[in-house]
């Protein structure tokens, strides 16, 4: 994969805390600025390994994958079903940060 996220090279130097600050920094314009670019086709082409990834890892976890199917489902039969929809975001945000945190992660370890 190759996401594209600016690496600071004192991160593991910081301490966790401030590492996992440091990723959720990043995380965040990372996320907000593909939203913005989704439509170039080098941030589609990112946006598409990161959700494959995510979904991959998501399909994987028997836990999660049951309560992503019966969200998307209770989402489809109606689309204003609140609950459905803060599941399906939750899923969804849990598997993506931890699509982009490995990615994010190797490229950290590469700068020190």
């Amino acid at each position: 994969m190759t996401i594209a996220i600016k690496v600071n090279p004192n991160a593991y130097a910081i301490g966790p805390s401030l590492h996992e600050a440091a990723f959720e920094k990043e995380f965040e314009w990372w996320r907000i600025n593909h939203y913005g670019d989704r439509q170039r086709p080098r941030d589609k082409a990112e946006i598409a390994e990161v959700m494959s990834e995510a979904l991959s890892d998501l399909y994987g976890n028997d836990k999660d994958s049951a309560a992503f199917d019966q969200a998307l489902f209770a989402w489809y039969c109606s689309k204003d079903n609140m609950e459905a929809t803060k599941a399906l975001h939750g899923l969804l945000d849990k598997h993506i940060r931890a699509a982009v945190r490995k990615e994010w992660n190797r490229e950290q370890q590469k700068a020190a």
